[in-house]
């Protein structure tokens, strides 16, 4: 048996709903777009190596995996379901409605918080400032948060929206960013990623 590493990679990838009410992710620079539950290789590469903020690529999102605190949550919950039946419904009938998950993530905050100021931590906080922002959060284990995306591998994604971001100010510690994403129930788990 052999373990993975304990590598991670989340990527905040801005998205935006197309009329069918599917959430688009959005391309650092070329402005290309793919849904949730096709994902491209060059999009989330296109996130992977932005880890700081670029002045001459403005794009919010990026590669927050060097400023997220160990402590985060980003995964499924219990899930809806609806126990609604028809009149030819045999013994009890139970379906999935809505996926729950939850997108809790605290980030460092920089000494030198200047917008110019090219840190991760920085990207981090420039990209969640704001309220009701549209992100795919692409999570990925087992490869250090630089490595390109592979055909083949695993990444999950959850359509959120920021939320309030909260101060943290501990006594004797690092200044944070609590940031508490707000779920939309639209989920692609553990999906191979295409070309």
């Amino acid at each position: 048996m052999k373990l993975l590493p304990g590598n991670e990679t989340v990527l905040a990838i801005p998205a935006f709903l197309n009329p069918a009410g599917v959430p688009q992710m959005v391309h650092a620079t070329t402005g290309a777009i793919a849904p949730i539950d096709s994902p491209t290789k060059a999009i989330l590469d296109s996130y992977i190596s932005k880890t700081t903020p670029n002045a001459a690529n403005p794009t919010l999102g990026g590669n927050l995996s060097g400023a997220i605190r160990d402590d985060m949550a980003l995964g499924l919950t219990g899930s809806e379901t609806s126990t609604s039946r028809t009149i030819t419904s045999v013994g009890r009938n139970e379906a999935l409605t809505f996926f729950n998950f939850q997108a809790n993530l605290t980030v460092f905050l920089d000494a030198d918080r200047a917008l110019s100021s090219a840190s991760v931590y920085n990207l981090a906080r420039i990209s969640t400032r704001v309220q009701g922002l549209g992100y795919v959060l692409a999570h990925r284990l087992g490869r250090r948060n630089t490595d390109a995306a592979v055909v083949g591998e695993d990444w999950s994604y959850y359509y959120a929206e920021t939320g309030q971001p909260v101060n943290g100010y501990g006594d004797g510690e690092e200044q944070t960013i609590a940031l508490n994403f707000v779920p939309k129930n639209i989920v692609n788990i553990a999906a191979a990623l295409g070309a």
